[in-house]
């Protein structure tokens, strides 16, 4: 069975889909490792600066990927580039800024569906979580959920991420961040961010953490019962 959450950012996809992926004891799919994933291998792997990161080289693209690992093991994620575990690196302000240009490349984007398909073809069951993963990746996925919160709601879960990571932001520097990435992620020309058909949405504005993944669990147990039957 495969269950894809896509959604904005900071709407708490990525927290719930571990979650859910935990109780279900499921293999979990987090997409936005993978283009961070690209983005590093670039910038230090490769030496591209920022320019080039805009306009990244098709074979550039496939060698990096060609060296790209994703494990999900005991609900941990595991990222290697070449053999080195580069999953600390990934959420480095420097990789949340550049890993916007590399998302619009179309090549990019073909290459990884590529890999994340084949990825969930070495598992039964498995959650997919990112953007587009309902409507392009996994468009044949048993359950499609659009995970969205208000904008102020989600500006107050990113500053509360940054400040564990030691960056302080104020909540209209958040909001601008936020609104500016919903602006790039629905209105790039490959893929953009979008409900997919037949999605179900699900509001987490009002709901704790623990309410919004015990309806997707629930969710998928409905769905499961319902095609066993």
């Amino acid at each position: 069975m495969i269950v894809t959450i896509d959604g904005p950012v900071a709407s708490g996809k990525t927290s719930v889909a571990r979650a859910v992926a935990a109780e279900l004891s499921w293999f979990c799919l987090l997409s936005g490792y993978l283009y961070r994933g690209v983005t590093y291998g670039l910038q230090y792997h490769l030496s591209y600066n920022e320019d080039q990161l805009k306009n990244p080289r098709e074979k550039d693209i496939t060698a990096i990927i060609a060296m790209l690992q994703y494990e999900y093991i005991n609900n941990s994620v595991t990222v290697t580039l070449h053999h080195d575990n580069i999953t600390a690196l990934l959420k480095s302000p420097t990789i949340d800024q550049m890993v916007s240009y590399i998302s619009k490349v179309p090549f990019v984007r073909q290459q990884l569906v590529v890999l994340q398909r084949h990825l969930l073809q070495l598992h039964e069951n498995a959650l997919a979580e990112g953007r587009d993963c309902g409507t392009t990746v996994f468009p044949q996925a048993d359950l499609k959920i659009f995970l969205t919160a208000d904008a102020q709601v989600r500006a107050a879960r990113w500053q509360h991420d940054q400040a564990k990571n030691g960056i302080n932001l104020p909540i209209g520097e958040c909001l601008k961040s936020i609104t500016d990435r919903d602006m790039q992620d629905t209105h790039r020309a490959c893929s953009p961010l979008t409900v997919a058909a037949h999605a179900v949405v699900i509001d987490s504005s009002n709901k704790t953490f623990a309410e919004t993944v015990q309806t997707v669990v629930s969710m998928i147990k409905v769905n499961r019962s319902y095609h066993n039957n």
